[in-house]
C-alpha cells in the first residue's frame, strides 16, 4: 500500500484478527542465537501467555510471525521514549522466558499502517546493524538513533571503518589529545562553534569569552588539525566526526 485503503484495512485487520489502527512503531524481534525460536507460533503464544500472566501486553500491542522472525506493532505514539522503554522491558521478558540472551530488537519510526512496508525495512535495518555491530550497542535499538551512521553503512549494514577511522584520525583526534595533554577545552569549543552556526560573535557569548579569545582558539584548532576552517570541506569532515564520536562510535 502506498495510501490510505480501507479495503485493505479491513482485510489486515481480519488477518491480525484485530482493529489495524492509523500508526504504528513497527518492531522486530529477532534471536541471533537461535534463529528457530523466532520461526515458532507456539513460542510466540506461550510468551504472549506469560508477558500477559505479567500484566505487560495490551491491546495496543499486536504480534506475529513474519518471515521468521516476530513483528510487533506498537500503535500510535509519537513519544519515543516510551516505545524504547517497552521494548527494553520486552527484551527483558524475553531473555527471562527462554533464557536465553540472544534477542535484539529493531524499533521503525512513526508510520501510517498504509507504509509498513517502510516501517518494516527501518526495523530490519536496525537489527541487521545489531548484528553486524555489537560491540557498542545495546540489542534494542530505535532506527532513528542510528542517525548519522547511516550514512557509512552498506546495504548489508557494514560501516566503512576505514573512512570514519579517517574521519576520526584527522579530523577529530589531534584535539582531543591537545586538550588532555594542556587542559584545554578545544573540542568543547568546536561542538558549541556549531551549535551556533558557526557564528563568533554567537559562540562567544555562549562561552562567555571575548571573541578575540574564540579566534585564537579557532587559529589554534586549525593549527592542531594542521587545515583551513574556512573551507566548506574541511567543516563537514569535522562536523561528521564530532556526530560520529557524540554517538559513541569511537569508544
Amino acid at each position: 500500500m502506498t495510501k490510505k485503503d480501507q479495503k485493505k484495512r479491513h482485510q489486515i485487520s481480519l488477518n491480525l484478527n484485530a482493529d489495524l489502527k492509523d500508526r504504528y512503531h513497527l518492531v522486530l524481534i529477532k534471536n541471533l542465537k537461535d534463529e528457530k525460536i523466532c520461526k515458532n507460533v507456539d513460542l510466540l503464544t506461550g510468551f504472549l501467555d506469560y508477558i500477559r500472566h505479567k500484566g505487560f501486553a495490551n491491546e495496543e500491542f499486536l504480534i506475529f510471525v513474519y518471515k521468521e522472525n516476530w513483528v510487533l506493532l506498537i500503535e500510535s505514539s509519537t513519544d519515543t521514549t516510551s516505545v524504547k522503554a517497552n521494548c527494553v522491558a520486552i527484551h527483558e521478558l524475553l531473555g527471562t522466558y527462554f533464557e536465553n540472551k540472544g534477542f535484539v530488537l529493531g524499533i521503525s519510526n512513526l508510520h501510517n499502517y498504509w507504509n509498513l512496508k517502510q516501517a518494516y525495512h527501518e526495523a530490519s535495518f536496525s537489527v541487521d546493524y545489531l548484528n553486524h555491530n555489537t560491540h557498542n550497542h545495546p540489542s534494542v535499538l530505535l532506527y532513528n538513533e542510528l542517525g548519522i551512521i547511516k550514512l557509512f553503512t552498506d546495504q548489508n549494514c557494514q560501516i566503512n571503518e576505514v573512512y570514519t577511522n579517517e574521519l576520526y584520525k584527522n579530523f577529530l583526534e589531534p584535539v582531543l589529545v591537545y586538550d588532555k595533554n594542556h587542559q584545554t577545552t578545544l573540542y568543547d569549543t568546536l561542538v558549541t562553534f556549531f551549535s551556533n552556526d558557526l557564528s563568533f560573535i554567537a559562540t562567544s557569548r555562549t562561552l562567555f569569552i571575548h571573541v578575540n579569545t574564540l579566534r585564537a582558539r579557532i587559529k589554534t584548532i586549525e593549527k592542531i588539525l594542521t587545515l583551513d576552517l574556512g573551507r566548506i570541506d574541511n567543516l563537514i569532515n569535522i562536523r561528521l566526526a564530532i556526530l560520529l564520536y557524540q554517538f559513541d562510535y569511537f569508544v
